[in-house]
């Protein structure tokens, strides 16, 4: 296992100012509400959930809103569209071009949001892995989407992503130091009472865990296959 330093994110903020997250009921999500709650009250956050009819949108959805009663966020906001990047089965990755599409229309879709709350800040927890490649396309594409909206919008929001040049041990180890409830993250790219344990989503949270050292709650609850 490699020893790392603990992570340590900026997340500073004012009480006044509104704070919008990306809610996917991942780990990501998760982590990244966990570290903006550390400096913000519950009531100044904002989760943003869409509801994209994956095969997986179910338990993800129930998962963003146990993270947002966990940290006392009342405000879950819960929107229905189509997914641009969705086409893809449980072990086939995504096309990059699906991928980029998804990306700008999740941010698309939070920066008018943000509008229209007065948030002054959104929290993108995307994250690539160290797949530095794809780390600098996700920036400039939040650089000119939020260049875009300061053209349409008298004060546009920060776009923020803490998370994106963290590889998947150090997420679990920043999870880990803000003691978050892993049990509330939903990773598997199917539904059921259990994460199914074998797609490509499972594996890698398995492996990010086993790297960090640390044990998966769900690892010890769901039936083996």
């Amino acid at each position: 296992m490699r020893q790392t330093e603990p992570i340590k994110i900026d997340t500073q903020s004012t009480q006044s100012e509104l704070t919008l997250i990306l809610a996917g009921g991942g780990l990501r999500s998760l982590v990244a509400t966990a570290a903006a709650r550390s400096s913000v009250a519950a009531a100044s956050v904002r989760l943003l959930h869409l509801r994209d009819h994956r095969t997986n949108d179910p338990p993800r959805r129930k998962a963003a809103r146990l993270q947002a009663k966990h940290y006392g966020i009342e405000r879950l906001i819960e929107l229905e569209l189509p997914n641009l990047g969705a086409r893809h089965g449980p072990d086939q990755p995504r096309e990059m071009a699906r991928v980029a599409l998804h990306s700008i229309q999740l941010l698309t879709i939070a920066l008018a949001q943000a509008a229209e709350l007065g948030v002054s800040r959104i929290v993108w927890p995307a994250q690539v892995d160290a797949d530095f490649d794809r780390c600098a396309a996700l920036t400039e594409q939040a650089v000119l989407l939020q260049t875009a909206a300061r053209h349409e919008f008298e004060h546009a929001a920060e776009i923020e992503s803490p998370l994106l040049e963290l590889d998947d041990q150090q997420v679990i180890e920043l999870g880990g130091q803000l003691e978050v409830p892993w049990e509330t993250a939903w990773s598997c790219l199917l539904q059921g009472d259990h994460p199914c344990r074998v797609c490509a989503a499972c594996r890698r949270r398995h492996t990010a865990f086993d790297a960090a050292g640390v044990v998966d709650p769900i690892d010890e609850t769901a039936p083996a296959r």
